[in-house]
């Protein structure tokens, strides 16, 4: 019974889909390997938007996260909740009316850069009740990354990325990074090289991160959102060498 037992599970691991890694091995998003300190940032926040002299203010935010923490190696800028449905503008209207409209935020992400920052943008899914895009969600989204020049995508509520949305954000340009905001499954380290470990649970010793320890390139940021202390997040991603947001 346990030579049969071996057969089946060296029979399932010999028939088990191979792990592609060669999203690792691209220059052109090696960025996400480095990318340890994730800002998310509120784009309607006046540490990023100051409206009284109608300027973005973002080397006063880079210098300022530099003085408290050692800076950040990206931002998320969020531009939705709360504000998306209290009219029929949708998640990529938010882009396109922010002031100086897209060039303006051409000019933020190039001042970013200019800071060595990274940036990315959030996609929503669950944008359903506001006003319809013409083409498809990933177009638009693809299409606002290719516009202001940002670095990435995070993909807010998901565990994976949409089906094709890789193969849509590569024919744009390289470079591209996608970040879930849910623990995404072994597979997907193929097309999403960074990843949200949000609320993971506390263990008496520092716990292993799976998706770490499996490919040790991709990177993963701890968020505990309501947490009163964020030691643990510190020491775990500290210990595992990986990132916080």
């Amino acid at each position: 019974q346990r030579a049969e037992a071996w057969g089946r599970l060296e029979h399932a691991i010999a028939r088990r889909p191979e792990l592609d890694d060669s999203l690792y091995d691209r220059q052109d998003l090696a960025w996400t390997r480095r990318n340890f300190i994730s800002g998310f940032v509120f784009m309607y926040d006046r540490s990023f938007y100051e409206p009284q002299s109608a300027r973005y203010t973002v080397a006063r935010l880079c210098r300022e996260a530099r003085e408290e923490f050692g800076g950040y190696d990206s931002v998320l800028l969020w531009h939705a909740y709360p504000r998306i449905g209290v009219d029929d503008r949708n998640q990529f209207d938010f882009f396109r009316q922010m002031p100086g409209g897209l060039p303006g935020l051409r000019e933020v992400v190039s001042q970013f850069h200019a800071e060595g920052v990274g940036v990315l943008v959030p996609y929503m899914p669950w944008d359903r009740g506001t006003r319809p895009e013409p083409g498809t969600h990933q177009d638009a989204i693809v299409d606002i990354v290719a516009a202001i020049g940002a670095d990435g995508i995070f993909l807010d509520t998901m565990t994976q990325s949409p089906a094709g949305l890789r193969a849509v954000a590569d024919a744009s340009r390289g470079g591209i990074g996608f970040e879930p905001e849910g623990q995404p499954p072994v597979q997907e380290l193929e097309c999403c090289s960074n990843s949200w470990a949000q609320g993971f649970p506390v263990y008496p010793g520092i716990g292993v991160l799976a998706l770490k320890w499996i490919e040790p390139r991709h990177m993963q940021h701890q968020i505990s959102r309501w947490a009163a202390s964020h030691a643990d997040e510190l020491a775990t991603a500290w210990l595992n060498g990986s990132g916080v947001l």
